[in-house]
């Protein structure tokens, strides 16, 4: 089974998620393709199934995405595909609703894109205030104060739950492996 694991990053974290959830596929004997969605526009039709990452910014994930998504929805919803999101909403603490705010972002991109995923899942992203411009560390630094949340500007902090991450390659493996299964 070739996997292809398209995402967009805006400050990377997403893109190391990607490289986790390729390495833990690897490691169950599947093959991995990356694809910056900002970089290349792979064709799942390419693929035997596709995973998709995005990180919120503004409450919307990233544009390449968002199109990319539109362009194949057909293919995606033909073909076993998952999503993951990732947010600070997810991360405890830095917002009142966490999950539930994360999730209804992950609902409605799902909703409005018309794609139906086997899976999707929020995951934590990353504060990395040393990538930020004046504007958005300024920004950010006062909507994580008010939560009660990082304010250190001159480090990043990664909420990102490996654990979890794990765990949803894990699903998107043993879907491959129940799919490689039955062709035999």
């Amino acid at each position: 089974m070739h996997i292809l694991i398209a995402f967009g990053t805006t400050e990377g974290q997403t893109a190391r998620i990607a490289e986790r959830i390729a390495a833990r596929l690897a490691e169950a004997g599947h093959t991995t393709s990356l694809a910056d969605l900002e970089r290349e526009q792979p064709d799942p039709c390419d693929f035997d199934s596709v995973v998709v990452g995005a990180s919120v910014h503004l409450g919307k994930y990233q544009g390449e995405v968002t199109r990319w998504v539109a362009r194949h929805v057909a293919t995606l919803n033909a073909m076993p595909s998952w999503f993951y999101g990732v947010s600070l909403s997810e991360a405890g603490g830095l917002t009142a609703d966490g999950h539930a705010a994360a999730q209804a972002i992950i609902d409605g991109f799902l909703e409005t894109s018309g794609w139906h995923p086997v899976g999707s899942t929020s995951l934590a992203g990353a504060l990395m205030y040393r990538e930020y411009n004046w504007l958005k560390r300024r920004m950010l630094k006062a909507i994580v104060a008010k939560a009660g949340g990082d304010t250190d500007t001159s480090r990043d902090y990664e909420y990102t739950d490996w654990f979890a991450v794990d765990r949803f390659a894990g699903e998107i493996g043993r879907v491959q492996a129940l799919a490689r299964l039955s062709e035999r």
